[in-house]
Formats: C-alpha cells, sequence, structure tokens
C-alpha cells in the first residue's frame, strides 16, 4: 500500500492498525516534503515496518517509489519464508539455519547462490558445510534448490509477479525455474504446497506442515 501520510492527524493510527490486522501488506509512505515530515516518517518507523520515499513532486517520485516497492518485494517474503523454515525445522544445527538465511537473502537480492558463495559467506569450506549434515535433510545442493523454490512460490503468491520475472529477479534461469515448480503439484496455494513438499521430503507429516503455516506464514 502506498500511502501520503495525509490526514496527518490520524495516520499513525491508520498505519498501526494496517500492520496489526494485515501485516502481510507493505507500507509505502509517500508524503509530501513539508515541515514535520521528518519526525512523521521516524514515528511511522516505530510504529509498523514501513518504507519511506519523500514526495518532491517531480518526474522522479516514480522512481523512487519503484525503488521502494522493490524493496519491500524482497524482504517481505525473505522474513516470511525464514520464520516459516525456523519454526518447520527448529532442531536443525546453526550451520542449517545460517545456509537457509544467506540462501535467502542472496535469493532476495539477485547474487550468485552456489555453495561455494554460500560456503563464502559461512566463512567455511563447501565440504565443510555438508559435513554432519542431517540425514532427514536434502543435501546441501538440493536444500538450497529447495529455499529458492520457497522464495519463489511466496514471492508469487504474495506480489502476483509472474514467475519468469521472478527468475529474473532472482538471478536465475527461468527453464530453472519451471524445473524446481515440477516438485509441488501446482495448485493455486503454491506456498502451501511448497512447504508441504519439503515437509514431507523430511519426515515430518503433513498436518505438521500446515499448522506451521497457520502459525508462521
Amino acid at each position: 500500500m502506498i500511502f501520503d501520510g495525509e490526514p496527518r492527524a490520524t495516520a499513525l493510527d491508520a498505519i498501526r492498525t494496517l500492520s496489526v490486522h494485515q501485516p502481510d501488506i507493505p507500507i509505502i509512505l509517500h508524503p509530501r516534503v513539508e515541515p514535520g515530515v521528518a519526525e512523521f516518517l521516524i514515528a511511522a518507523g516505530r510504529t509498523a515496518q514501513v518504507t519511506g520515499t519523500l514526495a518532491f513532486g517531480n518526474a522522479e517520485d516514480v522512481e523512487r517509489l519503484a525503488s521502494a516497492l522493490g524493496e519491500q518485494i524482497a524482504i517481505r517474503p525473505e522474513a516470511t519464508v525464514q520464520r516459516v523454515l525456523s519454526a518447520l525445522l527448529p532442531n536443525v544445527p546453526s550451520r542449517v539455519q545460517m545456509l537457509a538465511r544467506r540462501t535467502l537473502r542472496r535469493r532476495a537480492t539477485g547474487a550468485r547462490c552456489t555453495l561455494v558463495e554460500l560456503a563464502r559467506d559461512l566463512a567455511a569450506s563447501e565440504n565443510h558445510v555438508g559435513r554432519g549434515w542431517p540425514a532427514n535433510l536434502p543435501p546441501p545442493g538440493d536444500f538450497v534448490r529447495w529455499i529458492t523454490l520457497l522464495y519463489a512460490a511466496h514471492v508469487r503468491e504474495w506480489s502476483g509477479v509472474g514467475w519468469d520475472a521472478i527468475a529474473r529477479a532472482m538471478g536465475i534461469g527461468e527453464n530453472t525455474l519451471r524445473r524446481l515448480r515440477q516438485r509441488i503439484p501446482g495448485g493455486p496455494d503454491v506456498f502451501a504446497e511448497c512447504v508441504i513438499s519439503l515437509a514431507t521430503r523430511c519426515g515430518i507429516a503433513e498436518p505438521v506442515a500446515r499448522d506451521v503455516l497457520e502459525r508462521s506464514a
């Protein structure tokens, strides 16, 4: 949601209400440049997770809004997928958790995301990443592919952006994402299907996965 912050007297209450009842809706503040606007943006940032960009009344406003929207599209799915993974796999070693976080960060920013780069992020060798890997999880390389699919599925469901555009934004080939999508049935609830499919691969019962989705997504 793009909000100009008017009327200013009730804007903070409106932002707070929306963030509580519709937490997955991104809030982008785009107020006019006027006295008190900095204090308003600071107060709004304390109230909810928002992105702010000032309206100067020129052609660059459109570019600034597009950039702010892009940030929100990247951040929200990344945080949601991380929350779901943490709830679905609560007892995995910290190395697995860090690999998941770094994979999501790289996918959200469109950076290269091979095990070599991920191992470098973890200050480890590629062999060390897989040493003592939990037997119930997909191997590290395949685990990264599952997380890639989870992220793409959530972006698709949350934003409505097309699959090919999502692939380009993540920095992977469109055909690569198509192959990954063959792991899920292809119904309307793509993120839920993806979470349940990963859970099944990890030996986790479907009711447990659905409960995680209800509590975390």
